[in-house]
């Protein structure tokens, strides 16, 4: 079941930004192609798979994961595009719920993403004014942690994102940013994660547009275990203001 939710704004994380690095996105239109690729999963491919693809131009910046005993039975997604019709930032949030009647619990709740910024309560239609001075991030890899069990027993217990710049300085480009590796932002772990598996990366100048999500389901219990990227290039027109 996927919940289709248009959010807006306040600050995803606490990342400071230098000044030098923000970008005015006056007026700019970023179009993802159509055609996409797909990566090698990270993780275990399990017994059951899910996919979420928005479309209509939306690139991931966020991940919210959370548990319902031992079991990561819960994750949300957030993207982002250009409204093509007033050019303004919109974000937008699906929803993969499989805990069951009680849900997730709170505290087992642990968000990952490159920088963003959105303000107001989820569900509402505000968006961000295309005139906001902030730089555009999109994710383009993702690594993930698991508890090293038999691959039946195997469950997702950490994750880390791979952040790209988009149009950083004007030239319509989509540029790895290997300093975002360095926040903590980027990466959860829990105590059982015990092996990290393989990253799996877009191509260059590619960021994620979709998700395979894997799980598997045994004894009743839904847990994730892997994903599989869906990647494609990002074509930039409007004008660009310093």
């Amino acid at each position: 079941m996927i919940r289709n939710l248009i959010i807006s704004l306040a600050v995803l994380t606490s990342l400071a930004i230098p000044k030098s690095s923000i970008a005015q996105n006056t007026s700019r239109q970023f179009t993802t192609d159509q055609a996409f690729s797909t990566t090698n999963i990270t993780g275990t491919a399990g017994n059951r798979v899910h996919t979420i693809q928005p479309g209509n131009n939306y690139m991931l910046f966020r991940l919210e994961f959370a548990e319902r005993g031992d079991n990561p039975c819960h994750l949300q997604t957030y993207w982002w595009r250009t409204n093509p019709n007033t050019g303004n930032i919109q974000t937008r949030m699906e929803e993969w719920p499989y805990c069951g009647n009680r849900g997730h619990t709170n505290r087992s709740r642990r968000s990952i993403g490159v920088p963003f910024y959105y303000t107001g309560p989820a569900g509402s239609a505000l968006e961000i004014p295309a005139s906001l001075d902030v730089p555009m991030y999109a994710v383009y890899g993702m690594r993930v942690c698991d508890n090293d069990r038999n691959p039946p027993n195997r469950k997702l217990k950490g994750a880390r994102v791979l952040g790209s710049t988009v149009d950083r300085d004007g030239n319509g480009l989509v540029q790895r940013d290997a300093s975002l590796a360095a926040t903590p932002n980027v990466v959860f772990s829990r105590t059982n994660c015990r092996e990290w598996r393989q990253a799996q990366r877009c191509d260059s100048g590619q960021v994620v547009v979709g998700l395979d999500v894997f799980s598997n389901l045994l004894s009743s219990q839904i847990s994730i275990t892997g994903f599989r990227l869906r990647c494609a290039g990002v074509t930039v027109s409007g004008s660009y203001n310093d």
